[in-house]
């Protein structure tokens, strides 16, 4: 579809996250990014900037932090990646998250 989404991959090392895949369009975040400035890594569950729960931002996202879900990819107990989906403005794409 035309929502961008990305999908990236932590190194070897667990410090650094290189994005992979995208499309939908370009890609607004950073292709390359410290594994600690995304908090679906450091929380190991889903963020979304504006959710009932939290605010945090994401600087590998840069000015549009506000309008991106990053769930994070797990196999095997180990985080091997995060899906990143941009929202659109104002969250114009409607989803519900049930965990």
């Amino acid at each position: 579809g035309d929502v961008p989404c990305a999908v990236t991959i932590v190194n070897s090392s667990k410090n650094l996250v290189e994005m992979k895949m995208h499309w939908g369009g370009d890609w607004p975040g950073e292709t390359v990014y410290n594994a600690d400035e995304c908090w679906s890594l450091r929380k190991g569950n889903y963020h979304f900037f504006k959710d009932a729960f939290s605010s945090q931002t994401c600087p590998h996202m840069k000015e549009n932090h506000e309008n991106t879900l990053c769930i994070p990819l797990i196999a095997h107990g180990q985080t091997i990646g995060v899906f990143h989906i941009l929202i659109g403005d104002k969250g114009s794409l409607s989803f519900k998250i049930l965990f």
